[in-house]
């Protein structure tokens, strides 16, 4: 395991309450099959992100994923860019490329057809983000699936 890996799943009810916090999701991303610097699990497999762009305390969202191996344990990872914003928020350094960090936020494992859904809340430090979602294989850490640079804010 990665240090700062969590083994269950925090929902929103983790996070510091605010006004309107069960309100819908606004933002809705697609997480997609990497190119060839990842790895494929089949052409079908995909997933959903939905998010709130503000939220106090950390990132709140929930994720979709469908066709991924079935019973099989994934890691959720927020990956940043020295260029970007929050990239000096995110816990640990990037093995050989020390100025990019990543989090490891959470160990999930997909159900017996291959899929996950479930809300999530990420404590993260406030500021502002500009950050990759990458779901990674246990196995060999190959990312599976992604989303490129989206912005949100945690006060």
């Amino acid at each position: 395991m990665h240090p700062g890996t969590y083994h269950y799943e925090l929902t929103y009810a983790h996070l510091p309450s605010e006004p309107g916090a069960q309100a819908p999701l606004e933002r809705a991303l697609d997480l997609v099959s990497p190119p060839e610097w990842g790895k494929t699990v089949s052409a079908q497999t995909r997933g959903r992100m939905q998010f709130r762009p503000s939220f106090r305390g950390g990132f709140a969202c929930h994720l979709a994923l469908e066709n991924l191996l079935p019973n099989h344990d994934y890691i959720l990872t927020l990956n940043g860019n020295p260029q970007r914003a929050g990239n000096s928020l995110l816990s640990s350094p990037v093995p050989g490329n020390p100025q990019e960090r990543y989090y490891d936020f959470l160990v999930i494992r997909t159900d017996a057809r291959g899929g996950y859904d479930a809300s999530l809340g990420v404590f993260l430090k406030p500021g502002s983000y500009d950050v990759r979602c990458y779901v990674k294989d246990t196995g060999d850490f190959k990312i599976v699936l992604y989303r490129d640079f989206f912005k949100f804010q945690v006060r």
